[in-house]
């Protein structure tokens, strides 16, 4: 049986050994980051006690623009494609289900000085 945190744990593992040779946070970066990053969070934690689901585990990858201020595009796919390609195998505990999908990605405009793409993640740890 799996918590929140333990799910959250799970897709940080996956994400983190996805070779995109990121640094990878839990929950909040650094303040003051300037370098390509990537932060795996969720919704809800504080609210409600869920357990084998988790409603949404947020994967916000900041990149910084080329430096005439448009989005790095080709850098975004092929960081979002190791990402979706690691979910597929996270590193689980033995006998443990786990089913991951993403729900939905795109870019999400930010005022910071990253552009900002959000990869959500259903995650399912009960048949």
């Amino acid at each position: 049986m799996a918590d929140f945190f333990d799910i959250v744990d799970i897709v940080f593992a996956a994400v983190d050994g996805a070779g995109t040779g990121l640094p990878a946070y839990k929950h909040r970066a650094e303040t003051g980051l300037k370098v390509d990053h990537i932060v795996i969070n969720t919704t809800g934690v504080a609210v409600k006690e869920y357990v084998n689901k988790a409603p949404a585990v947020n994967i916000n990858l900041f990149t910084r623009p080329h430096p005439n201020g448009m989005i790095n595009a080709k850098q975004i796919r092929e960081h979002a494609k190791k990402i979706r390609e690691a979910l597929r195998k996270p590193p689980i505990p033995p006998g443990m289900y786990f089913n991951a999908r993403v729900a939905w990605e795109g870019e999400i405009e930010t005022d910071d000085a990253f552009n900002l793409y959000n990869i959500r993640v259903e995650v399912i740890t009960e048949k």
